[in-house]
């Protein structure tokens, strides 16, 4: 397809996640330093300020790094991407075209409002995985007897809240605050490097089906990039390792989980332009799944994110009874939500799949073809029978995939 005489969209979409649609205070990363307007949220303990700065410090180092392995894989290309910081209180990431075709121009925006959030709920997961459920279930429940009611966390009113003391461990608040970060990053990148903007809805597509089509492109391509980048940093030898690659695990699952979670108290879920957290939490792994086989290791990729993600279950339950607008993994909504994405969101982006092809550039080029390979082998894109739900239940869902 010749992209340069490819008719362009009277009016390019700009894809933003969580609360906010346009950036209130931008600064380029190398400022991030004197970013202090996000640490002004409601109720934090004045101890967490220390917490959630070291948070985002180590945040905005990871992002920056990732986002040099982007462009470098940009070099050449008629995509040009540039990385902003916003310090606000909002939480919210954003994909933002500012140039078309022949020499396309996009912006990424981070909200740092993201990170107190995204700090609460990291680390009560990993307070969960490593001391189990009970405690954290006091804890959203305000039956601490350490603690006061008025103090008890709560992911939207309360953000962060009082903290579990978790540093000297390897994976510690800050580490995995960074991985949810860069998690909601690579999805506007994947919105980026898919020509996501360029992309319109079908003759027969609804805008919203088609929107949320295209959200459900970025979430797998999120996990695809998160995996490889996180893959290709690792040494030959902790490619080797069976427990090097289970915390590998680990993180995308505490990473996605967190992200869902946080997403989910900052929107509505039933606006239309997203699939629920269950269903994005398995396009996370369907994506870092291909990246995973990519590499050609030696352990099963399945296996392990499902006992990641079984670390994981409770919460599902409690946000429930703390998140109004929480729907669970049992809800008839969330049964028609995954009955919705095989027959139709799947279907769209089969169709605006070559479209894609002509607009993708840097590390997810040719990713998605090879995972249409493996998925719909057969011209009627039939699913091989093998790929089944597993039978061991995540926090939201089953991964799918190859038995290897």
């Amino acid at each position: 397809m010749d992209i340069e005489n490819t008719q362009e969209l009277s009016e390019l979409e700009i894809f933003s996640d969580g609360f906010g649609i346009k950036p209130e205070n931008p600064m380029s990363p190398e400022y991030a330093t004197d970013a202090v307007g996000y640490l002004h949220y409601d109720k934090s303990a004045p101890d967490a300020q220390q917490v959630v700065s070291h948070a985002a410090s180590l945040t905005v180092a990871r992002l920056t790094e990732a986002f040099q392995w982007i462009i470098n894989e940009l070099i050449d290309t008629d995509l040009t991407l540039d990385f902003m910081l916003d310090d606000s209180t909002p939480f919210f990431a954003q994909c933002t075209p500012t140039k078309s075709f022949p020499n396309r121009a996009i912006t990424i925006y981070f909200g740092l409002g993201c990170i107190p959030v995204l700090v609460g709920i990291t680390n009560r997961l990993l307070h969960m995985q490593k001391s189990g459920p009970i405690a954290l279930e006091a804890e959203m429940q305000g039956r601490s007897s350490t603690r006061l009611p008025e103090e008890k966390w709560h992911p939207k009113t309360n953000p962060v809240g009082v903290l579990y003391y978790d540093y000297g461990n390897e994976r510690d608040t800050s580490t995995s605050t960074a991985d949810a970060a860069l998690l909601i990053f690579f999805h506007e990148v994947g919105h980026a490097l898919r020509g996501h903007s360029w992309i319109s809805p079908g003759n027969n597509d609804s805008k919203a089906a088609h929107r949320r089509s295209l959200e459900s492109d970025a979430d797998w391509c999120a996990g695809y990039l998160f995996m490889k980048y996180t893959l290709l940093n690792l040494s030959e030898e902790d490619r080797l390792d069976e427990r090097k690659l289970s915390e590998v695990c680990e993180c995308l699952a505490v990473a996605s989980a967190s992200l869902n979670c946080s997403l989910q108290t900052r929107s509505d879920n039933t606006s239309g332009q997203y699939h629920l957290p269950h269903i994005r939490n398995r396009d996370n792994s369907y994506g870092a799944e291909l990246a995973w086989r990519e590499q050609k290791l030696p352990f099963n990729f399945v296996h392990m994110i499902n006992k990641a993600y079984g670390q994981l279950m409770l919460l599902d339950g409690i946000l429930g009874h703390r998140l109004e607008q929480w729907v669970a993994l049992d809800d008839p909504r969330n049964i028609s939500d995954e009955e919705e994405r095989k027959l139709l969101t799947e279907s769209i982006v089969r169709n605006f799949h070559s479209k894609a092809l002509g607009l993708e550039r840097g590390p997810i080029k040719g990713a998605r073809v090879l995972w249409a390979s493996i998925m719909y082998p057969a011209p009627n894109y039939a699913p091989r029978s093998y790929y089944n739900l597993s039978a061991r239940p995540s926090i939201g869902f089953g991964v799918r995939g190859v038995q290897t």
